[in-house]
């Protein structure tokens, strides 16, 4: 059993070397890894602008159909 762990926790670190090293062949030709934000630049700062005029967060949400705290990072910044 002894000698089983052993092989079982060679070959896991075996693969976590392997995936390190894709993953860091990815980000150096510029992938992004994660999700993608809901609402892009021009719409983040559009957000903004409507909220200094008095929009209401809950409205803006419903507007642009995403969440309240999508809305309150847009306001807020990143």
């Amino acid at each position: 059993m002894t000698i089983m762990g052993g092989i079982n926790q060679f070959e896991r670190e075996l693969i976590r070397e392997r995936c390190e090293e894709g993953i860091a062949r990815a980000k150096a030709k510029g992938t992004k890894f994660g999700r993608r934000n809901a609402l892009d630049p021009n719409q983040r700062r559009k957000v903004a602008q409507l909220h200094a005029k008095g929009a209401t967060v809950r409205d803006l949400a419903a507007d642009y159909e995403v969440g309240v705290a999508t809305i309150m990072r847009a306001i807020n910044g990143p």
